[in-house]
């Protein structure tokens, strides 16, 4: 059971790899509720009650794929579908940009390019407490486990593959899909103690 205090404790997500199959750089289009796994929009009716925020690098906008406004505009409508399922996003924060970039004002050293925590603390500061527990989860150990490895938060890796992470200490454990790493989200976030991997 989510305790009273639930609105201090979040979930991060990673859009492509987690939430759905695809890879980052295969989309052409932004993000749409039908690129969704079933299973993640089950885990995500699961996990109602905790603060969801999805982090995602949108490398389609750095290379032309697709505007910013064509992007900002499908997340609307992503966000909004997403409601008419009973899953509310508290936000969904992307990094347009890349250092490869094709679209020249994208090809820049950024603030918010995971690795970077730049939106992992803006989500914090929202929640003015000291009492906040979050994890993130994520499919890329370079950029999202590192990522929440600077946070200094709990992660889970999002894969089945063996990877080597035994340098990252918050790394809780790997899972091959964000709905049987339901339970350990619970666990996590309640306080329950867990086996680490």
């Amino acid at each position: 059971m989510i305790g009273k205090d639930s609105e201090h404790r979040i979930v991060f997500v990673d859009y492509h790899g987690v939430l759905t199959d695809l890879a980052a750089e295969c989309v052409t289009n932004p993000p749409h509720v039908s690129h969704i796994r079933p299973d993640s929009l089950v885990a995500l009716r699961l996990l109602s009650g905790y603060c969801l925020y999805v982090i995602s690098n949108q490398a389609g906008v750095a290379f032309g794929d697709y505007t910013r406004s064509e992007l900002d505009a499908s997340i609307s409508k992503l966000l909004a579908d997403l409601r008419g399922l009973a899953i509310y996003i508290n936000a969904f924060f992307y990094c347009p940009h890349h250092p490869l970039a094709k679209v020249s004002m994208y090809r820049t050293p950024c603030k918010c390019r995971k690795p970077s925590t730049f939106f992992i603390r803006e989500a914090l500061a929202s929640h003015r407490s000291s009492t906040v527990k979050s994890v993130l989860l994520g499919d890329s150990v370079e950029t999202d486990i590192e990522c929440a490895e600077v946070a200094g938060i709990n992660s889970i890796l999002i894969t089945d593959k063996k990877l080597n992470t035994a340098k990252f200490a918050n790394l809780v454990s790997t899972s091959p899909s964000l709905l049987s790493a339901v339970p350990t989200i619970h666990r996590l976030l309640n306080g329950e103690g867990i086996s680490r991997r």
